[in-house]
């Protein structure tokens, strides 16, 4: 994994757009953790391509599937072994003809002034490769990092 370093200024604009979102209620209370840690895994990642981070979301649509050019980029909160990349079957990402890769990320919950880059596989090698696993009463698309295209 290669370590990113957010700067405050950087996490605290994830804050303010998770609490403009909030207001708007767009999502509910439960899943604005993962929002914020998805948010900062998508700056991690523009940090490390030197890209600006906008951020986007519709009311129930999210993002659309894509965060970049051609990139979605998911975020994980588990830093042990075996990492893997969970997809709805039906995200946006692998539907929306645009996105061509999805970037792996992890930042821990706890201390989350670092994202790391995991890896990367194509929207192509994802679903070739993908298993179902069931999570919460819910089928999910799931590739275990060793699987990925690239790792880091």
């Amino acid at each position: 994994m290669i370590p990113i370093p957010l700067k405050k200024e950087q996490i605290d604009k994830v804050l303010k757009f998770a609490g403009e979102v909030k207001k708007k209620d767009y999502y509910k209370e439960e899943k604005l953790d993962r929002f914020v840690l998805g948010f900062l895994g998508e700056h991690g990642y523009a940090n490390y391509k030197n890209i600006a981070w906008a951020p986007k979301y519709f009311r129930y649509k999210g993002d659309g599937g894509k965060d970049f050019k051609d990139i979605q980029v998911k975020t994980i909160s588990w830093g042990g072994k075996n990492k893997e990349l969970k997809i709805n079957p039906s995200d946006a990402c692998l539907s929306n003809p645009e996105v061509k890769n999805i970037v792996l990320m992890y930042v821990n919950p706890y201390k989350n002034d670092t994202a790391y880059i995991v890896g990367e596989v194509s929207v192509k090698n994802f679903l070739a490769k993908k298993s179902e696993k069931e999570y919460n009463k819910t089928t999910l698309y799931v590739l275990d990092e060793s699987k990925l295209d690239v790792t880091y």
